[in-house]
């Protein structure tokens, strides 16, 4: 839904001459873009899984190796060669993630198979959110630098690449009931839909400020 509320959105913009970037989706430019789109796949799902498995309190914790990863990724990657002080900062970060891992008993039990995952899940997702911005920095390359068609074809293509995806992890049924569910609320009836789609809003505008500013930094 993220995905295509900002899909509709553009093409709104667009279509009122708001916004300007070509609509028309390239084979060339789709399958420059494809490493884009699917490390925004993944870390997008490993990072509902790591809020599925762990506590919200705890949620940034398990992706605590955000800094370090995107330093390690852009040395490799974009050969940026690090300064000391911004190593001395990866360092302290890496040692209070351990230190949040490893003294919280909640997540430390080797007991706790869920709490485990949910870290597994942080990392991955963690990583995958540093290779992104990476990938990001060599696909304004494939369309000129023009950041709202990279958004566009971002979020066409990665809402595509998620819906057989989302029927074949068996999510369909939950979805109808998410449509069709009503409970009530102070004695009147609140369809569950509402509430996701007030959520969906206020997930839409942060997230595309979030990759827009990427796109611009």
């Amino acid at each position: 839904m993220q995905f295509i509320v900002a899909v509709v959105l553009l093409f709104l913009c667009r279509a009122l001459r708001i916004l300007k970037f070509p609509l028309a989706v390239s084979a060339a430019k789709a399958k420059g873009l494809a490493p884009m789109v699917l490390i925004n796949v993944i870390g997008l799902s490993f990072n509902n899984f790591t809020l599925q498995l762990v506590d919200a309190s705890y949620y940034q914790v398990a992706r605590g190796l955000l800094v370090p990863f995107t330093v390690a990724t852009s040395f490799i990657y974009l050969q940026s060669r690090p300064s000391l002080k911004v190593l001395s900062a990866c360092a302290i970060v890496t040692f209070g993630f351990f230190v949040g891992v490893v003294l919280d008993k909640s997540y430390s039990s080797f007991g706790n198979s869920n709490a485990t995952l949910g870290i597994v899940c942080g990392l991955v997702s963690t990583l995958t959110t540093s290779l992104h911005a990476v990938v990001i920095k060599r696909s304004l390359d494939i369309v000129n630098g023009d950041t709202l068609e990279l958004a566009w074809y971002n979020n066409l293509l990665s809402a595509l690449v998620l819906l057989p995806v989302i029927h074949l992890a068996g999510e369909t049924p939950a979805i109808i009931d998410l449509l069709t569910i009503v409970e009530l609320a102070k004695g009147e009836e609140w369809t569950t839909w509402q509430t996701f789609l007030v959520g969906t809003a206020i997930t839409v505008s942060t997230a595309q400020s979030s990759y827009l500013f990427n796109c611009l930094c």
